[in-house]
């Protein structure tokens, strides 16, 4: 491209459109060279671009006018005289401003690429999807903790609030598991008619490391840790080898209202795992509270722990053989030898015929795990249970019919 013209008066002039070459060639000032090159190496001023389409400007000191013939001729017409010189307007460097947003873009991607989630993977060939591995740490909730009394010709209340009675001789389960093992024995006495009442205690297992305690009725004067007599002086503290301790005092809340006139001696034993159990001392029986966590497989006539009351009621035990201590088992250093009172007798005469077969069939299972030779009075007081072990009134109903 390029031009044609002067000042004579009506010469035509030939000027190029906006898109030829002065179009492509970015620099103007001095220092810039005749090709776009220029614009990066020599240019003296800002560097500036060409933009937008070409004007006709006067220069010079001629005077005059021109009118378009063609596209792009033009002629002049008029008085004036001048020459004619091509002027384009003046833009900012379109290229500082490409490099910018290309190294804007550029940096974009690096931080998109360092802050990309970890383990996340693309391809353009295959996408797989795994499923992710969880490892879970599941933390059991805490076992429950609870109560179970008893009191009086028995009186029971279970770990779940069930009110079971037994009212034949003979040495019985309290708490049965595999860590902490408690027994009872259960005897007549002349105030409850002949029907059975605790007589004494024996607590050890595994969770005692092999110690056994034993607390008896005052009359027995009783109260020994491995066969040797402690707390023998009132009140006194005994410590089980770094287990658990002992006090002997007058401190405890009654668990009968009835012997809240009574002179109170209780022991109480503060042993591993939580296990507290508060005894009161009678003349020829004993009260209790255990509070103790609930154990895996636990039994025994204090009820299964397992929430459900119905399931400790007397029959239900004895069915799971967890409420006479069988063969082998036996805390006490020997049992105690079973009788049958006359009450007790006249009680099973009136015991419903088909109760009472049931129970000597059921009896006959149990005492077998027990002992080769069941007496008949160990046969009976088994039976008794199944008989009266749902009716925590029997001593009332006995004393009513005048036994």
């Amino acid at each position: 491209g390029g031009f044609h013209g002067g000042g004579a008066l009506g010469m035509p002039v030939y000027v190029a459109g906006g898109s030829d070459e002065l179009a492509g060639c970015g620099c103007f000032g001095p220092g810039c060279g005749a090709s776009c090159g220029g614009c990066v190496t020599g240019c003296e001023e800002s560097c500036v671009v060409d933009s937008g389409p070409s004007v006709m400007s006067w220069v010079g000191q001629g005077r005059g006018d021109y009118v378009t013939e063609t596209y792009t001729y033009y002629k002049f017409v008029g008085q004036g005289a001048g020459n004619l010189a091509l002027v384009r307007s003046k833009a900012f460097a379109w290229c500082r401003v490409v490099l910018l947003i290309l190294s804007l873009l550029a940096l974009l991607a690096l931080l998109l690429f360092l802050l990309r989630p970890a383990g996340t993977t693309t391809t353009s060939i295959v996408l797989t999807t795994e499923a992710p591995i969880t490892s879970m740490l599941t933390v059991p909730p805490p076992r429950p903790v609870g109560d179970c009394t008893f009191w009086g010709d028995p009186h029971i209340e279970t770990f779940d609030g069930a009110r079971p009675s037994y009212y034949g001789a003979g040495e019985f389960w309290v708490v049965k598991s595999d860590q902490i093992s408690i027994q009872g024995r259960f005897l007549p006495t002349k105030y409850t008619k002949g029907l059975a009442a605790t007589n004494k205690l024996a607590v050890g297992g595994h969770f005692l490391k092999g110690h056994i305690i034993e607390v008896g009725t005052l009359d027995s004067d009783e109260l020994t840790v491995d066969g040797q007599r402690v707390l023998t002086s009132f009140p006194s503290t005994y410590y089980l080898a770094g287990l658990g301790k002992l006090t002997y005092s007058a401190e405890g809340e009654e668990i009968d209202r009835a012997t809240w006139e009574w002179e109170k001696h209780v022991v109480r034993m503060d042993l591993p795992m939580g296990v507290t159990l508060t005894i009161f001392r009678w003349a020829n029986y004993l009260d209790f509270r255990l509070t103790m966590q609930s154990q895996p497989g636990q039994d025994g006539t204090c009820g299964n722990f397992n929430g459900v009351s119905a399931d400790d009621a007397s029959i239900a035990v004895m069915g799971r053989f967890a409420a006479l201590v069988e063969r082998g088992a036996n805390l006490f250093v020997r049992r105690a030898a079973v009788e049958l009172s006359d009450p007790e007798q006249r009680l099973l005469d009136l015991c419903d015929r088909q109760v009472y077969t049931k129970g000597q069939r059921a009896c006959a299972l149990e005492l077998s795990k027990v002992k080769a030779s069941p007496t008949p009075a160990e046969w009976k007081a088994c039976v008794i249970d199944y008989c009266y072990g749902a009716n925590e009134h029997v001593l009332r109903m006995a004393k009513s019919i005048g036994l």
